[in-house]
């Protein structure tokens, strides 16, 4: 794996992207259908977490069948690709005009709320959590502000910071802060739901560090020593994280493991603390014991299968962000890296979506597979340029382009 192989990917990943116009189904889209309505299939919560579930594994479509719809415009594909354009930037290449093209698209297409704007899903979805249709959620919203905010650092005349102070009013007044001592916090996933969700907890630290960085204010400072106290709390004696500390929550994957470990690496790298860096160590303990096998990324504890993308695009992500800080080396992501695209990219064309012991699933999904994977290997790419990834870690530095 070289740079020329890198920019390969790259750009064939770019094109399918401009081919498909921001447009394709989605793991998660079995209840976007006319006729599953028409059933009133999707009124029973778990009816509809089985529909969406069997429409997310099955290695053949029946799309068609049930006539669900393709998703335009998903914001967190949108915000990877505006993310991917910021990275491979340069003196020779620049995509300005594409990025406040879909910063527009972004802005115009908020969900305006009591205190604010945020963003979610563009299909209705259920989990063992909560069941909404098209209402903005923290994880959704996060990706797009953090987008946004990047765009705002590097060409800060195309729109307005109180753009980005409505997004944050949405996450904080209407979705809600809720104290669970007089030192730590976490904000909610969904309106109304109250469940404590770390991993977005986490990437909401990394999200108000670099605002108030990047925007020179102190007016989070309280709320981010919360949050950092609420995620670092919720780590378990062996250095791994749950999906959420309830019941139902008790899951360790490895894609939410790198949301975590990211939110505390931008933490760390902004506080200089011993402490943050101690609980950065244990986890990377955990992270490389248990959820990599051979060096290549496993989905659950000791579990490579399914070989998932989202999962592999984070591990490429998270393991540049811990050679950021020391705690990884080049050499071992590369062939990392070469691993996965022998399991998930098909014929050199794209990744596909899963690959299982016995069977793939090649569908294209750009907000699973393509984009999050566009948005790795322009990190990697700015790595092998640059020889450190401080620029990634350190809210995109404004390019020398003359």
């Amino acid at each position: 794996m070289n740079i020329d192989n890198i920019n390969q990917v790259i750009n064939k990943l770019i094109y399918l992207i401009d081919k498909y116009g921001y447009s394709s189904f989605d793991p998660s889209d079995g209840l976007n259908s006319d006729l599953i309505k028409l059933l009133h299939l999707d009124e029973s919560p778990l009816v509809a977490r089985t529909i969406i579930k069997v429409n997310s594994i099955l290695p053949i479509s029946f799309r068609k069948f049930l006539n669900i719809k393709k998703t335009h415009n998903d914001p967190k594909v949108i915000s990877d690709i505006i993310k991917s354009y910021l990275l491979c930037e340069n003196s020779e290449s620049t995509f300005e005009k594409k990025i406040e093209l879909l910063s527009g698209i972004l802005i115009s297409e908020a969900t305006k709320t009591n205190s604010g704007i945020g963003w979610g899903l563009k299909f209705p979805y259920s989990s063992r959590f909560f069941a909404y249709a098209f209402s903005p959620n923290l994880f959704t919203t996060l990706n797009v502000a953090s987008a946004l905010l990047y765009v705002y650092k590097r060409y800060p005349d195309l729109f307005n910071l109180k753009i980005l102070r409505n997004v944050n009013n949405f996450i904080i007044n209407d979705l809600g802060i809720i104290d669970t001592s007089i030192k730590d916090s976490y904000i909610r996933y969904y309106l109304g739901v109250d469940t404590p969700f770390i991993n977005v907890n986490s990437l909401a630290l990394k999200y108000f560090i670099e605002f108030q960085t990047i925007t020179h204010s102190n007016d989070y400072n309280c709320l981010i020593n919360k949050l950092l106290h609420f995620v670092t709390l919720s780590q378990n004696p062996d250095g791994s994280w749950f999906y959420a500390p309830v019941k139902k929550g008790r899951i360790i994957d490895g894609f939410h493991t790198g949301y975590i470990i990211e939110g505390l690496i931008t933490s760390y790298l902004h506080f200089q603390d011993e402490f943050s860096f101690q609980i950065i160590q244990k986890a990377n303990e955990y992270y490389r014991k248990k959820l990599f096998i051979n060096n290549f990324p496993c989905y659950t504890p000791l579990n490579i299968y399914p070989i998932d993308s989202q999962n592999c695009a984070q591990a490429i992500q998270t393991r540049l962000k811990l050679c950021s800080i020391g705690i990884d080396n080049l050499e071992s992501i590369l062939e990392m890296t070469t691993k996965i695209n022998k399991a998930l990219y098909l014929n050199q064309t794209y990744f596909i979506y899963r690959r299982h012991r016995f069977l793939l699933n090649k569908q294209v999904y750009l907000r699973w597979s393509i984009t999050p994977f566009l948005y790795s290997f322009c990190q990697l790419k700015q790595y092998l340029q640059s020889g450190n990834t401080q620029h990634i870690t350190n809210f995109y530095k404004p390019a020398n382009i003359n």
